[in-house]
């Protein structure tokens, strides 16, 4: 059972939210405390195959700069000559619609990425990255739950609107959508949802709107129980979660000539030009006074550090984080495997990257040992058990 990378989660409440708990019927009460996730999976688990396929797709992605693969993609597809490899299943998938709905002849753009976008939501519909050996969880248990993360993004003493100018460089003006989808991923980290049933979504090409223009937008995916994926971010809705057609829907409007381009990666990817987050890009090894991103995430990171699953909940508004699964009939290798993924998952800081450098101090540099510390025990406790704990994909 590989996952896709190792990631963050260290956490730090500073703000309270608290509103009634929508967990007021039965089943939600009963979802919290259930340690079993086999009534929930009602469907047939897709072919391992396929599904293999598609997560490499997913993560063939991670280091490819979307804003340039964008017009390399239509051209490949314009040339109607398919190539092998994780990358192209897309690509290829088009190929063979376009053909079948308008010949082997020329194609527009707008033709061939009407198809690329259907190829790339209909591999989403497909996808059941169904797991019963481990401790994490294959989906979040309800729509209301994403809508109480997505909520709390307005709450949040970090990436909420009210608080962004002080992360703001003078004389521009840094989005944060990427910002936000970190804290939505850390978030359904602690929520303790499976990698493979996170995803990341970009729509990739020109879009307008309020006299603003702009070349790319993120949102952040989380698989429901009915295998539905909805998009948790902000700049739709506040309080609503949409599906991710509903999503691309959205944007497709700002988008005048239709050439905007939807891709699905993991979620690790940090921007559409860079790979799988690191120290480094998130600016967590230098003094905020040096960090093009002001300590943006270094705060980030702090607020889920030092949060008890108590305040967590208790933030988001509901009675308590879902009670993780136990294995079904796992086999002594996944077992081990399950164990080191659940302890690096629940309790480090950001991983560390591919050279091996630890996570240097956070502040002032009198974290730097414990969290050097904490890395260290995790990955040689995965070792122990037979995985290693250090697998990443950092650019």
């Amino acid at each position: 059972m590989n996952k896709t990378n190792l990631f963050l989660i260290s956490v730090a409440l500073i703000a309270t939210f608290s509103s009634e708990s929508f967990a007021t019927n039965e089943a939600c009460i009963q979802f919290y405390g259930n340690q079993t996730r086999a009534k929930f999976n009602t469907y047939k688990p897709q072919d391992p195959i396929e599904l293999q396929k598609t997560k490499d797709y997913f993560s063939s992605l991670l280091n490819v700069d979307l804003l340039q693969y964008r017009s390399q993609e239509v051209n490949q597809v314009a040339s109607g000559i398919k190539y092998k490899g994780s990358q192209n299943t897309i690509p290829n998938k088009a190929i063979d619609a376009l053909t079948a709905k308008y010949g082997k002849r020329r194609w527009t753009t707008q033709q061939i990425i009407a198809e690329l976008n259907e190829a790339t939501f209909s591999m989403l519909d497909a996808y059941r990255p169904d797991d019963a050996s481990d401790r994490r969880h294959d989906f979040l248990p309800s729509k209301e739950l994403a809508e109480r993360v997505l909520m709390s993004i307005e709450q949040h003493p970090v990436v909420s609107s009210y608080a962004s100018d002080k992360y703001q460089q003078r004389g521009t003006e840094i989005g944060y959508c990427f910002g936000r989808g970190c804290y939505v991923d850390l978030m359904l980290m602690r929520l303790g949802i499976d990698r493979d049933s996170i995803k990341k979504i970009w729509a990739v090409g020109p879009m307008a709107a309020g006299g603003i223009t702009w070349q790319f937008h993120i949102g952040h995916m989380v698989r429901l129980p009915d295998n539905t994926w909805v998009v948790i971010d902000n700049v739709p809705s506040y309080d609503q979660v949409y599906t991710a057609r509903q999503w691309g829907e959205h944007f497709k409007k700002q988008n005048s000539d239709g050439t905007l381009r939807f891709y699905i990666t993991d979620s690790d990817k940090f921007t559409p030009s860079l790979g799988a987050y690191d120290p480094v890009q998130l600016g967590l090894n230098i003094h905020r006074s040096r960090d093009w991103y002001k300590g943006y995430f270094q705060d980030l990171m702090s607020w889920f550090r030092d949060s008890s699953d108590a305040e967590v909940a208790e933030f988001l508004g509901i009675p308590k984080l879902p009670a993780r699964p136990e294995p079904v009939n796992p086999t002594p290798q996944q077992l081990a495997e399950s164990r080191a993924e659940e302890a690096a998952f629940s309790s480090l800081p950001p991983r560390a990257n591919r050279s091996g450098s630890q996570l240097a101090a956070q502040n002032s540099g009198k974290n730097s040992g414990r969290f050097g510390n904490m890395w260290d025990h995790i990955r040689n406790f995965g070792k122990r058990l037979g995985f290693d704990a250090e697998e990443s994909q950092q650019p």
